[in-house]
C-alpha cells in the first residue's frame, strides 16, 4: 500500500522541471536561456521537489527559461536552437511555452540538437 501525505503546501514557489536541475563542482546550477540563444550557467539553491518539479530558492526568477534536455553537452555560453521552451513560474507547474507542449503532458523545454554530427554552437 503506498501513502501520500502532505506535509506543507508552498505558497508563491518558484518552480523548474527537475530534469533542468544539475549537480556539479559549484553545486547545484540550471543553463538559463539568454535573448540571443545562448545558454548561462546560473547556481541555484534547491528546495524541495516532487520528482516532476523542484523548488527553487535562489538562482533564478519567474519567467527565466531554463534548458531541460541536453543539458549535458552544454556549457556556458552555448548556442542552442529551440525546440519549445518552459518558463520558470511561480505556485504551479511550469507553463508550456509552446503549443504543442501543453497538450501532451510530456516535458518541453529548450534543447541542445546537433548539426552536421557538431552540437550546435560549436
Amino acid at each position: 500500500m503506498n501513502v501520500h501525505l502532505l506535509v506543507k503546501t508552498l505558497q508563491n514557489a518558484t518552480l523548474v522541471p527537475s530534469p533542468a536541475v544539475q549537480e556539479g563542482a559549484p553545486g547545484a546550477y540550471v543553463y538559463v536561456v539568454q535573448p540571443d540563444n545562448t545558454v548561462k550557467m546560473v547556481p541555484v539553491t534547491t528546495g524541495p521537489t516532487d520528482g516532476i518539479n523542484t523548488v527553487i530558492t535562489k538562482g533564478v526568477s519567474p519567467g527565466d527559461e531554463v534548458v531541460v534536455d541536453g543539458v549535458d553537452r552544454l556549457t556556458d555560453g552555448s548556442k542552442i536552437t529551440p525546440s519549445g521552451s518552459e518558463t520558470v513560474t511561480t505556485n504551479g507547474a511550469p507553463e508550456a511555452i509552446a503549443p504543442s507542449q501543453a497538450p501532451s503532458g510530456k516535458p518541453g523545454g529548450w534543447h541542445h540538437k546537433k548539426q552536421n554530427g557538431q552540437a550546435a554552437g560549436q
